[in-house]
């Protein structure tokens, strides 16, 4: 690929010369990878049509790599560190002035992660006089406009980090002031450095900086009351506004005048949430809010005062929405409970939109299907980072590589009334495919032969599972039928005596369409009482019936 050389050795994996640099690069077994090179002794090497390179290992099976199948690069807590397997379970993330990334995580405390080298520190929990953080279950993370860090744990309170020291606060019975709950459960800061704290249980509290001032917002208040006192999300929009995601909805809050409003959907009441549990929030740079659930996704334009609707219905690969980001392109992230999507949303000539969506799992290097609420941050180099229970995915949109292979739809098999045809074999006293179905244009059926089968496949295998098909048989489908890889058997029954033309196009894992659609011309011919010398015969056994009645009648009167 791109003028390397690849090299099979014994026992040393597969090198890779790259010429141009004059540098060596080397592609070895990882037992605590699953998708490395399954064996370091390689026997064999092969590059196809389609650009991926295969490899045959002595006593390992066959690897394939193209460069557009791992899209991802995903980081993980060392083995030889990790004390149980949450330690990779990441809550939260956030990127620091130095380009170090600070990870919250389920019971491994804290993490700083030095992107250049790689390494790990760690930070547990302690007392504050130990200069440790509050608790080692972080679930929210930011960073104040002054580079300070502020992480919100689960039932062990609020810790600020200088750089320096960190300070612990708590919720203190019979305090008029501080922190309202333990479990700080969402952390916003606005652009006055003003922090936002969503709690479990506690609501909303709001920390001025620049005064120490502590505002809150309660389920109960007599004024200006937020929706629960259980807050899940913050955001903020283009105004300044604070979006609020909640167990019973969203409500919008001014900073400013301290005003509260709920919203739980367009202002016609034509369109509402499906589900009052709010997992997440994020304004877009359109203005847009989505609002993720586990009823799906909501996106609400609030300039035209529209909302659009996404779900398993719609073809997600799962209702439940926890993490969304925007990128630079202006597309759409979101972490799911069953992948990681990309969100493109098109405008049509009446300024409504449509939404195209790609997913991604553990194939192309995303860290697992699960991913966590709110873990989700936007680097200064342009990435997106997402947190899960597996790991930390960073996305790259300048530098996915996706295939451009368009693949051919084949039809591969044949089944008449259940029974497997082959070429040149007879059916029933006679020969069906006088050549392999591949290679078939025309197909001819008797009668008692229309309920049949074909099995459709694709020459592409770089992700073969996430191949798509469309088939429509002309002249009984009045529409395409789309169908995953799982589904390739294409069963028709009791078509009536005709010609038909059965046609199929495959679609590949990063949606590109077969360029020439497979057509099959089939003709189901009639049974012998509805055939051309049937009818002729009818007409003629009813043209001398009706004759020798005109005679015999003719006779008759004769006779009288």
């Amino acid at each position: 690929m791109n003028g390397n050389i690849w090299i099979a050795t014994d026992h040393g994996g597969i090198n890779i010369l790259d010429k141009r640099l004059d540098r060596m690069r080397y592609i070895r077994n990882n037992p605590f990878n699953q998708t490395s090179l399954s064996q370091n002794s390689v026997i064999c090497l092969y590059r196809d049509d389609t650009g991926i390179m295969w490899a045959g290992t002595y006593k390992n099976g066959i690897n394939y790599y193209h460069e557009s199948i791992f899209k991802f690069q995903t980081i993980r807590y060392p083995l030889e560190l990790m004390r149980d397997i949450f330690n990779n379970d990441f809550n939260c993330i956030v990127e620091d002035k130095e380009g170090d990334l600070w990870i919250g995580t389920s019971g491994n405390g804290l993490l700083r992660y030095d992107r250049e080298t790689g390494e790990y520190v760690r930070y547990r929990a302690g007392r504050e006089s130990e200069n440790a953080i509050s608790g080692d279950v972080v679930i929210s993370m930011a960073k104040d406009l002054d580079g300070k860090l502020w992480l919100g744990t689960y039932m062990e309170g609020l810790t600020g980090f200088d750089g320096k020291r960190f300070k612990h606060y708590r919720d203190i019975p019979g305090s008029k002031d501080g922190l309202s709950n333990n479990s700080v459960y969402s952390l916003y800061v606005d652009a006055k450095n003003r922090l936002w704290i969503g709690t479990l249980e506690g609501g909303l509290d709001c920390l001025d900086q620049s005064t120490g001032k502590w505002t809150y917002y309660r389920m109960g208040d007599k004024e200006n009351a937020i929706n629960s006192d259980i807050v899940y999300s913050l955001s903020g929009d283009e105004k300044g506004n604070i979006v609020v995601g909640t167990s019973l909805g969203v409500n919008w809050i001014n900073p400013e005048t301290g005003a509260v409003t709920s919203f739980n959907g367009t202002k016609d009441g034509r369109s509402v949430f499906e589900d009052q549990i709010i997992n997440v929030v994020f304004c877009d740079s359109r203005q847009w809010v989505w609002i993720g659930s586990n009823h799906g996704l909501h996106i609400y334009d609030r300039l035209n005062d529209k909302m659009y609707r996404l779900n398993h219905s719609s073809g997600l690969p799962d209702n439940s929405i926890m993490s969304i980001l925007e990128d630079k392109y202006h597309t759409v992230w979101v972490g799911t409970k069953n992948g990681l999507l990309n969100i493109v949303p098109n405008r049509d000539t009446d300024n409504n939109y449509t939404f195209d969506w790609n997913s991604y799992d553990e194939n192309e290097g995303v860290q697992g299907r699960v991913f966590n609420v709110n873990s989700a941050c936007g680097l200064e180099t342009g990435e997106l980072a997402f947190g899960g229970t597996n790991g930390l995915t960073f996305v790259d949109p300048a530098r996915i590589r996706y295939n451009s292979y368009a693949p051919p739809a084949v039809i591969t098999g044949l089944m008449v009334n259940n029974v497997p045809i082959t070429a040149r074999e007879a059916y029933d006293g006679h020969v069906i495919l006088d050549k392999d179905i591949t290679c078939t244009k025309q197909l001819k059926l008797n009668y008692t032969e229309r309920n049949f089968s074909f099995t459709i496949s694709s020459c592409c295998y770089f992700l073969p599972l996430k191949n798509k098909y469309a088939f429509k048989m002309e002249g009984f489908d009045s529409e395409w039928t789309t169908v995953s890889a799982l589904e390739r058997r294409i069963t028709y029954t009791n078509l009536n005596p005709g010609t038909y033309t059965f046609k199929v196009k495959a679609m590949n894992n990063d949606r590109i369409w077969s360029k020439e659609i497979t057509s099959l011309q089939i003709t189901i011919l009639p049974p012998f009482w509805a055939t051309g010398w049937a009818i002729a015969l009818y007409i003629i056994a009813g043209i001398l019936l009706a004759y020798g009645v005109i005679r015999f009648i003719f006779r008759i009167q004769q006779l009288k």
